[in-house]
């Protein structure tokens, strides 16, 4: 009977595997940094500023993953992003186009009392 688990061996290549791929992306990262480089020495050399900076300033920003996922009314998860925007749509559209808020609010809570302000 053969383990269903990983066994060492497959440990091993696993590891190996990603060493392998981490090496890879990092000497592919280098690349990328020293091509910038170059390209920010270029503008700097043709003192073409407003370029210059705005390269600059684009290489300085973090990486700020999006997320393009939402649920549906339902719970389910919706991937596609024209489904995920009319989701976003229907949500907003239900969240500002309400008539009267009042109205809404008295009708979730029956025993609600409102106070009167203090008359002149």
């Amino acid at each position: 009977m053969q383990q269903q688990h990983g066994t060492r061996n497959k440990v091993l290549r696993y590891q190996e595997k990603r060493r392998e791929e981490k090496k890879i992306h990092k000497k592919r990262k280098r690349e990328w940094e020293k091509k910038q480089l170059e390209e920010l020495q270029d503008l700097y050399c043709t003192r073409q500023a407003i370029k210059l900076y705005s390269k600059f300033k684009e290489t300085k920003k973090e990486f700020k993953p999006r997320v393009n996922i939402c649920k549906a009314k339902g719970g389910s998860i919706i991937c596609d992003q024209n489904e995920v925007l009319t989701q976003w749509n229907e949500h907003f559209d239900d969240l500002l186009n309400k008539n009267n808020n009042w109205e809404h609010i008295a009708a979730e809570g029956e025993n609600t009392q409102f106070i009167q302000g203090p008359t002149a």
